[in-house]
């Protein structure tokens, strides 16, 4: 993980002389998005893509520690997605704060299932403990899981329902 305090050149540097995956993480992110001449978020983002960053840990819009509202999420996400010639994509990571409360709605921002979603808050923020925090996490995460299976399973019973309602012949 590099900080982007190192400097741009620095995440090239290493990007370019490791095969380890590299993940940027934002602090330092300030330095170049605020103030009048400061860069859009996206095009840090897109710059640390063709600095070869293969995951890019931005800060989550429901964020304490930094600026980011939900336009901002979605621009960040789609500099990690589109396509450049010759240039991989990058895996966003949102981080900061994110806890299970605020997942479904980071997650409607975003078109996709390719981000990962840092939960060090939920985990070492929960008031009880963080071993309380993290089972009440996994147990969120497997709830989720097993939705979305039931949904991909009743998916493909009404594909397969309908093939053969298109196969069958009239009576």
């Amino acid at each position: 993980m590099l900080s982007q305090l190192l400097g741009l050149p620095f995440v090239r540097y290493v990007c370019d002389n490791t095969s380890l995956p590299i993940f940027t993480h934002p602090s330092g992110f300030g330095i170049y998005t605020r103030g009048p001449f400061g860069f859009l978020n996206e095009v840090i983002v897109t710059i640390l893509r063709l600095c070869g960053a293969d995951c890019i840990i931005h800060p989550a819009p429901y964020s304490k520690l930094a600026e980011c509202n939900p336009e901002t999420a979605k621009k960040v996400k789609e500099a990690c997605d589109k396509p450049m010639k010759n240039i991989k994509q990058s895996v966003l990571s949102f981080g900061g704060g994110m806890r299970k409360e605020n997942y479904k709605q980071t997650k409607s921002l975003i078109e996709g299932n390719n981000f990962i979603f840092l939960v060090g808050g939920a985990i070492f923020g929960n008031e009880r403990s963080p071993k309380i925090g993290s089972e009440e996490l996994i147990d969120y995460m497997v709830k989720k899981l097993i939705q979305a299976a039931r949904q991909l399973r009743w998916r493909e019973i009404r594909r397969r329902k309908a093939r053969a309602d298109k196969n069958s012949f009239p009576v």
